[in-house]
């Protein structure tokens, strides 16, 4: 009977020297305790308890990155310029805002008005009295008082430049001229005609440029209507 607590504690001992890997667990000077690492299976294989604090850590980056990103954004500073879709995107929105406007030109009066100034301007400056007629012109053909054909014209201005670009790319400047009615074709290349002829004759570039432009606005099957 003397010898029953000791084998109860040793049956004890030798139950947890099986639970704790084949090895009784160690104690101190002081009597603690020393408690191995628990290992815990995850998808098949098993993960010291000890490496938690990494997953731990990252997650807190995470959320430390995603947090300053928030506030970031708050602040008004966008980090969307790093995204190469999204750059690739704003460039091509760039391009085509900052592009030449004659390519943009939808507007019938606009295209007639640029093209009789050209005609003006092919074999050189314009002359006093070509800006005359040019004025004239507006007001009788596009119905405008005085302030508006001169308004018209200094736009017109604005956008023909010296020309170079309308003469380089006429048909990419004409490409929205379907919106032309065949009486609107037939009414512009009549202006231009008028126009090269104010100074007695038309020159050779004058004629060059009319040619050029009635080949792009040859009267089609369109909608009915002039200016008005």
């Amino acid at each position: 009977m003397r010898n029953a607590p000791r084998v109860a504690l040793a049956s004890r001992r030798q139950a947890d020297s099986r639970r704790g890997g084949g090895k009784p667990p160690r104690r101190t000077d002081n009597g603690l305790t020393l408690v191995r690492p628990v290992y815990l299976p995850i998808r098949g294989r098993t993960v010291h308890s000890g490496g938690m604090h990494i997953l731990l850590g990252l997650l807190g980056t995470i959320v430390t990155i995603l947090f300053l990103l928030s506030r970031l954004a708050d602040a008004g500073i966008s980090l969307g310029g790093l995204n190469p879709f999204l750059w690739r995107r704003r460039r091509a929105w760039r391009q085509k805002f900052e592009a030449n406007p004659l390519f943009s030109l939808d507007d019938p009066v606009e295209i007639a008005a640029i093209l009789a100034l050209a005609t003006a301007k092919a074999d050189g400056d314009m002359s006093a009295a070509e800006r005359q007629a040019l004025l004239a012109e507006f007001e009788q053909t596009f119905a405008l008082n005085p302030r508006q054909a001169s308004e018209l014209l200094t736009a017109a201005a604005h956008l023909l430049g010296d020309g170079q670009v309308l003469r380089e790319h006429l048909d990419a400047v004409l490409a929205n001229s379907k919106r032309f009615s065949d009486a609107q074709r037939s009414s512009a290349i009549a202006l231009l005609e008028r126009i090269a002829n104010v100074n007695a004759a038309p020159s050779a570039q004058q004629r060059e440029f009319i040619e050029r432009v009635r080949a792009q606005l040859a009267p089609q099957q369109a909608p009915k209507g002039t200016w008005a």
